[in-house]
């Protein structure tokens, strides 16, 4: 028996009982829950309602070095598995995302709060998401030739500027994550700043031939990357799920729940009451 199936069979026989219930559709397969109910489950490793950063970073350490685990050296030679290179992008812009989400500051994401992570993946594959950022480049787009230059990037990132207000404005209306558009703008900027993230980094991000200057080609490009990412690595959170939520959150130190001493799974030898030899109650 491989590994992969040991490991996966070890996690259903040891489920802890706050592990997730799979639905089913009609046709007999499981039924994918929504992407914000599930990474709540999977990443709330305290259980208390909430999602903090350190859980999220944890969590994410850990799947990686779980994927590190299962693949054999051949597959470590070839470089990054498509997982890992989900996950490595995940952590980049889990900072960032944590604080645009956090309405109120408290440190945590609540379920309202994750919400919004479902609105995006909604707004990406309705295509509101793509007409938001065609409209956020003609915005920015002075003299309607499909470039921006330079000097419109600049004017686009000016804090002060009314160009920033119309990008503002466009992004709130359609995902009001903050009680209002000055709200908003003085969160990006402050992000920004925070970041160290200037005209030229983002440039150099989308920038296909660098030539200093984005075309509208070039953006579409960058935006089919970004759904691309987005949309794969949902989708496998929410197949995944339930399967990641059974091992009671990630250590970061590689094994599922703590599984060097099995604390997250009850123990191997210790099975969760009612699944073992005896007839116990399962814990409450």
């Amino acid at each position: 028996m491989s590994r992969a199936v040991s490991l996966s069979l070890a996690v259903l026989l040891a489920a802890p009982a706050h592990a997730v219930q799979q639905t089913f559709g009609a046709n007999g397969q499981p039924a994918p829950q929504p992407i914000d109910e599930v990474v709540m489950q999977v990443f709330d490793k305290d259980h208390d309602a909430s999602v903090s950063l350190k859980e999220v970073t944890m969590s994410l350490d850990g799947f990686a070095a779980m994927g590190g685990m299962m693949g054999g050296p051949e597959a470590k030679a070839a470089g990054p598995s498509e997982i890992e290179q989900l996950i490595g992008a995940a952590k980049k812009i889990a900072p960032a995302l944590f604080e645009l989400l956090d309405a109120n500051g408290n440190g945590g994401l609540s379920a309202q709060e994750l919400k919004w992570v479902a609105r995006v993946q909604k707004a990406l594959k309705s295509g509101a998401l793509r007409n938001l950022t065609r409209d956020v480049f003609a915005a920015a787009d002075a003299d309607d030739d499909d470039v921006l230059t330079k000097d419109e990037l600049s004017a686009a990132a000016d804090p002060e500027g009314d160009v920033l207000g119309k990008i503002v404005d466009l992004v709130h209306a359609e995902f009001p994550v903050r009680k209002d558009a000055a709200e908003l703008r003085a969160l990006l900027v402050k992000l920004a700043q925070t970041l160290g993230a200037g005209v030229q980094d983002g440039l150099a991000w989308v920038d296909a031939d660098g030539n200093g200057s984005l075309e509208r080609k070039e953006l579409g490009k960058a935006y089919s990357s970004f759904k691309n990412y987005f949309l794969k690595g949902a989708t496998t959170l929410q197949t995944m799920g339930p399967m990641l939520a059974m091992f009671g959150g990630m250590d970061g130190g590689g094994m599922p729940g703590g599984m060097g001493g099995m604390g997250g799974m009850g123990g191997m030898g210790q099975m969760p009451r009612g699944r073992g030899r005896g007839r116990g109650r399962p814990p409450p």
